[in-house]
């Protein structure tokens, strides 16, 4: 479970905060191999910012721990990748089934095929984005308040 350590910038409706990371050190934070292939990768003096749900009741100034479910990137890659794969198989079926149950010409078959792919697409999008707020990372515990820096 990925965990970070920021300072709440601003709090925001709904119970949650924005909070901004300063990494600890140089490289993209759990990505060291991604650090190597990139050209602007974070500095010691390079920050950034996150939205995060405020489950601990933190406050402005203060220091806070954050985390981000584990389960999130499985939940996503399956959502954005299973549903259109299941759209692809579906999608050729159909097209297998219309050119040979209704002898109609091939390009009818690739049209009904890319449909239902099509429209896999387009389910997939619409449940990513109805889940997608609950991507964000949780304010796990308030290390040091604003008041005792």
């Amino acid at each position: 479970m990925p965990k970070h350590v920021g300072f709440v910038a601003s709090l925001k409706e709904n119970d949650k905060a924005d909070v901004i990371i300063r990494p600890g050190t140089p490289g993209i934070p759990n990505a060291p191999e991604v650090s190597k292939k990139v050209c602007h990768s974070p500095t010691d003096g390079s920050t950034v910012t996150v939205e995060a749900w405020n489950r601990a009741g933190a406050q402005v100034g203060d220091r806070v721990s954050i985390t981000q479910s584990p389960g999130i990137l499985t939940r996503n890659a399956a959502t954005l990748l299973g549903i259109p794969g299941i759209g692809l198989i579906l999608g050729i079926v159909a097209g297998v089934v219309v050119y040979q149950r209704f002898g109609l010409h091939p390009t009818v078959s690739v049209i009904v095929g890319a449909a239902v792919l099509l429209l896999a697409n387009i389910i997939a999008a619409i449940r990513y984005r109805q889940r997608s707020a609950d991507n964000l990372p949780v304010i796990t515990r308030i290390i040091k308040t604003r008041e005792e820096e």
